[in-house]
């Protein structure tokens, strides 16, 4: 059989959990545990660095380290648990650890710079297959054109970077997926607007950074693309 994925995980594919029908060896099964107490460690590593390295990060800011470990000891989990070691944990580490980079760099400089909807695009072809790639570009230029139909119909309503990077994130999620993801972070913005500016003058500076909800409705897209 010909393999036609594009990127392939480079260790065996085990599910986490009692599957109905399959025994698995001692060897699996401490392997399975080894390596998921691996995986967990790893991640929060790479958080790490990848933390360091945002724009302007202050080291005395111990807080927004604290409840980054959080977020990504809830995400990983969850995704070890629902995708197991497969390249879906792959494509969902890398996912998630590229939104989290954009989001803190958004929230720190209300800036975000190419290269990560760059990275977003790579991490698409990750377990997708050749014939993949029709729907995930038409999924792309979908929602890249309607987001910039709305940034010129609003005058600048969305930045570039949001934009970018909803398109490469379509490429990771599709179009259902990412439309949902889009819609979710739409709407915490929206609250997120009611609730913190209730009451300013309507002349006032309400500029917020927008990746920070995006990046939490596209992680559920993709807790929605494998079957949540």
């Amino acid at each position: 059989m010909i393999k036609t994925s594009l990127i392939n995980p480079m260790y065996p594919i085990l599910p986490l959990g009692n599957v109905p029908g399959v025994a698995y060896s001692d060897k699996e099964t401490l392997f399975n545990f080894i390596a998921s107490l691996a995986y967990l460690t790893l991640i929060h590593l790479v958080m790490r660095l990848a933390v360091k390295k945002v724009p302007e990060y202050k080291k005395e800011n111990k807080k927004e380290m604290i409840v980054c470990h959080i977020i990504t000891a809830g995400v990983s989990l969850a995704m070890l648990l629902m995708f197991g070691l497969s390249d879906m944990l792959i494509k969902g580490t890398v996912f998630y650890l590229i939104l989290l980079y954009s989001s803190l760099s958004d929230n720190h400089t209300r800036t975000l710079n190419d290269a990560a909807s760059v990275m977003v695009v790579i991490t698409s072809f990750i377990g997708a297959d050749v014939s993949d790639i029709p729907k995930m570009v038409l999924s792309a230029l979908v929602l890249f054109g309607v987001l910039l139909i709305f940034a010129v119909a609003t005058n600048g309503g969305l930045g570039g970077a949001d934009i970018k990077l909803t398109g490469a994130c379509a490429l990771v999620l599709g179009l259902w997926s990412a439309t949902f993801g889009l819609i979710v972070g739409l709407c915490l913005a929206i609250v997120h607007t009611l609730i913190k500016y209730r009451g300013k003058d309507k002349n006032d500076d309400l500029a917020f950074p927008f990746v920070p909800y995006l990046s939490i409705g596209y992680m559920a897209g993709f807790f929605l693309q494998g079957g949540f």
